[in-house]
């Protein structure tokens, strides 16, 4: 029975947590319109080589994501958010229910589980798992290589079968996010095979007929693309986006230069809550070095978490999601541990007892001092002020929003304060009595009642203070059929989307439209309607200013009619 109810639940939480609303959410940020956009391109111009952003705007990535999001929106018949994120939820869900096949098999179906809620449950994963982004897809089939690999290096004689999907997988990797997913698993399998003293097997393996499966499915991408897009595709997809990110020589804002050690907090805080137990299941490792640590099947995953965190380490450019191919093997370590702890297969020693309840007692804690605070916002108070001179500017900035978001739902928000305020009493009671298995249910009830909370509550909040869909709209409606559209200087991601078609951009001088049978528009940002000169705005009336702030929430955008002279 076990084995259909517990996959059940499993399912029902991933579709509570990444699919509710999927599609209902307009875009507002840069990262998400901007690869829509190559899906609109797919479906409308038929581009599925080397789609350009707006015509003019060379893909960053691979087209797996974007061909995977132009195939739903063939089946769902509209290029929309829904499309777009359909395919990191889906395949987000897959990885959790490889994780839960992987821990099952190898420790039993409670770690499984354990493994694969701790995956579905974690910050990182589930922003990830609602974006339309790459990075979910790169994940899904570096895991999946990762683990038949893992089938590969273990068995007496390498099958047809898990070799296949190693190569395959790598292959589908490289095709999500480039080189990355074929040099992963390179690395970690050499790593893994020099470990246990059998870089032989390396021989058994198929390794050149693999290689020219793995890299010639993206290889004939490669080439396409390449005689397409020709130099410009080669300097930004191969050298900006890969080399020049990695030793950060480059100066692109979205993949920021970090210091050696931003990983490890960038990993503590996208895998909470179950990064509280990082520390305890590291010292029970370390009690398992030498031999037992393969044998009990820990060394693997292991090796597979280091490789690649050292790896991300070392390279310049870094981001919070790029850490998510470790994020599977994170949660394979912690459930086969909890699946011991919570069976008694092992006491736990005064120290790392001590240990683990002075952690819990810190969360619990701030868990009451954010309850009490949102409780008495709800009822008039304002004791989030208190926190702005600990905060990023930007997040300072967002408190006015986070105060009005809690006065205008206090029914929502006091709801959340009675889950939580319960789970955080039941959390409390079973850490004193170390019932690890209450405790884990608690902590999954605290994090999907704050994940319904945020995507029902702060995201629309947040996404209708900034998204330019009702804006253009407007636009459309005022330019009405004989309008003509084009962007001053530069353009957004999202308002293309929107406007559902092309929207040329002009150079930084206002032209002469003089002859024109078309009444002419301009889309310009309000930093730069303001920045015109006196003669550059004698060319223009204003028409629309929009609600929304824009991705950086400080630039609105501006719809003028251009003058023509008489």
């Amino acid at each position: 029975m076990n084995r259909i109810l517990l996959p059940a639940a499993l399912l029902g939480l991933t579709l509570a947590l990444y699919f509710q609303g999927l599609g209902e959410l307009p875009f507002y940020t840069v990262g998400e319109p901007r690869e829509a956009l190559e899906i609109w391109e797919e479906i409308y111009n038929g581009e599925w080589v080397l789609p350009s952003r707006n015509g003019i705007d060379l893909p960053s990535k691979p087209p797996l994501f974007h061909w995977l999001g132009g195939l739903t929106a063939l089946a769902t018949g509209a290029v929309d958010e829904f499309a777009a994120r359909f395919p990191s939820a889906l395949l987000a869900t897959v990885t959790v229910f490889l994780v839960y096949g992987c821990g099952a098999r190898k420790w039993g179906t409670a770690a499984g589980m354990f493994a694969a809620c701790m995956l579905a449950t974690n910050f990182e994963w589930i922003r990830a798992a609602r974006s339309a982004r790459v990075d979910i897809v790169l994940t899904t089939f570096l895991t999946g290589a990762f683990l038949a690999f893992e089938r590969v290096a273990t068995a007496t004689v390498p099958r047809p079968l898990p070799l296949l999907l190693f190569y395959l997988c790598m292959g589908l990797a490289t095709l999500a996010k480039g080189p990355i997913g074929f040099l992963l698993p390179s690395f970690v399998a050499v790593v893994y095979l020099a470990l246990r003293r059998d870089v032989g097997r390396l021989q058994r393996m198929h390794v050149f007929g693999g290689g020219i499966l793995a890299l010639g499915l993206p290889g004939c991408w490669y080439l396409a693309a390449t005689l397409h897009g020709g130099t410009a595709f080669v300097h930004k997809q191969l050298l900006i986006e890969n080399l020049m990110t990695f030793f950060g020589w480059t100066s692109d804002p979205g993949t920021p230069s970090h210091s050696f050690f931003y990983v490890i907090p960038a990993f503590l805080t996208g895998f909470a809550p179950w990064s509280l137990f990082v520390v305890p299941l590291g010292i029970f490792l370390y009690q398992l070095r030498g031999r037992r640590l393969d044998d009990e099947g820990y060394l693997y995953p292991l090796v597979w978490f280091v490789a690649i965190f050292l790896f991300f380490m070392v390279a310049a450019g870094k981001r919070t999601v790029y850490l998510l191919p470790i994020y599977p093997a994170a949660a394979l370590l912690l459930g086969a541990w909890w699946g011991r702890l919570s069976s008694g297969q092992f006491s736990l020693r005064p120290g790392l007892r001590a240990a683990l309840r002075t952690g819990a007692v810190c969360f619990v804690v701030v868990l009451l001092l954010v309850l009490l605070a949102v409780t008495m916002e709800a009822f008039g108070g304002r004791p989030l002020d208190r926190l702005g001179p600990f905060l990023h500017h930007t997040d300072r900035e967002n408190l006015p929003l986070v105060h009005e978001m809690i006065r205008t739902h206090h029914a929502s928000f006091l709801g959340w304060v009675g889950v939580v305020a319960t789970a955080t009493l039941v959390l409390s009671i079973a850490t004193w009595r170390s019932r690890w298995a209450v405790v884990f249910a608690s902590l999954v009830i605290l994090v999907t009642s704050t994940t319904v909370l945020v995507n029902n509550v702060f995201h629309p909040e947040i996404a209708r203070q900034r998204t330019f869909k009702p804006f253009m709209a407007a636009v459309r409606a005022t330019l009405g059929p004989s309008g003509q559209l084009a962007f001053f200087y530069s353009f957004d991601y999202g308002a293309v989307f929107y406007w559902n078609q092309r929207i040329p951009v002009l150079g930084a001088q206002i032209p002469d439209f003089r002859g024109s049978e078309r009444k002419q528009y301009l889309l310009l940002w309000e930093s730069e309607w303001n920045g015109l000169s006196a003669q550059e705005r004698g060319k223009l009336d204003f028409v629309l200013r929009s609600e929304g702030t824009g991705p950086d929430a400080r630039n609105r955008l501006v719809l003028a009619r251009v003058r023509v002279p008489g």
